[in-house]
């Protein structure tokens, strides 16, 4: 069975950036971009204990009875969608036993979520919601793009993304990856999403800071030497994702 103690209070940050599909409306808000800490790492390597069944039950639960709205706004409808961030926040923790059933529904359009961004608002469906959860996984250093270093994130060049490369919010390419890895544990395809994105900055130095250069291989050193995975990316508070 799902244990209590599994999912805690862990709220997931969905991508600011690269939304493909998603409906919007515009804003004028520009926050500074904040530093980020190093992930945390997983206090067990046990895999949480849960059938497939639970797992397709809160795939179910991300779809909401609510309409998408015209303008979304997280902040206003944030009682409304109390059982879909719930249910975002237990697939994320069971991580990577999820991940088969996550790449079944990439292709669901049923309305998910709505979250407001710093420059839009944004409607989920309940793909783009699986798309995520696999990503704060194999991304837990931050699911979104934006670089380290001095002023607006949004005048540096994005950090490459490991998912969009190989297309993993498609499901038929999603699905090839997943063949190919799906002997691999949380922690290995962890370390593979790093190396890539190390390597891919280094082929263009001038373009990435070194404050960006020295969190990535300082994650990747963390993760390296732990013998654990990182827990999935998360915010802090529900309104907060920089």
């Amino acid at each position: 069975m799902l244990r209590r103690s599994l999912y805690g209070s862990l709220l997931i940050v969905l991508p600011l950036l690269s939304l493909p599909g998603c409906s919007r409306s515009r804003s004028q808000t520009r926050p500074a971009a904040q530093a980020q800490q190093l992930p945390v790492l997983k206090t067990s390597d046990d895999e949480p204990e849960v059938t497939a069944a639970e797992i397709r039950s809160l795939i179910e639960r991300l779809r909401s009875q609510n309409k998408p709205p015209a303008n979304p706004d997280m902040r206003a409808q944030r009682a409304d969608q109390g059982e879909q961030w719930e249910a975002v926040a237990k697939l994320a923790k069971i991580g990577l036993p999820a991940f088969h059933d996550l790449i079944e529904h990439l292709g669901d359009q049923e309305f998910c979520m709505s979250l407001e961004m710093p420059d839009s608002g944004y409607n989920f469906s309940v793909g783009q919601a699986c798309y995520r959860i696999m990503k704060c996984n194999l991304m837990p250093y931050g699911i979104y793009n934006a670089t380290l270093g001095e002023g607006w994130f949004m005048k540096r060049r994005p950090r490459p993304m490991y998912s969009q490369q190989y297309k993993l919010y498609e499901p038929y390419w999603a699905y090839s990856w997943w063949q190919e890895r799906r002997n691999k544990s949380l922690r290995e395809l962890q370390l593979e999403v790093l190396d890539w994105t190390i390597a891919e900055e280094e082929r263009s130095p001038a373009d990435f800071t070194e404050e960006e250069r020295a969190f990535l291989k300082a994650c990747r050193k963390k993760l390296f030497a732990s013998g654990k995975a990182y827990e999935p990316a998360r915010v802090l508070d529900g309104d907060a994702f920089y």
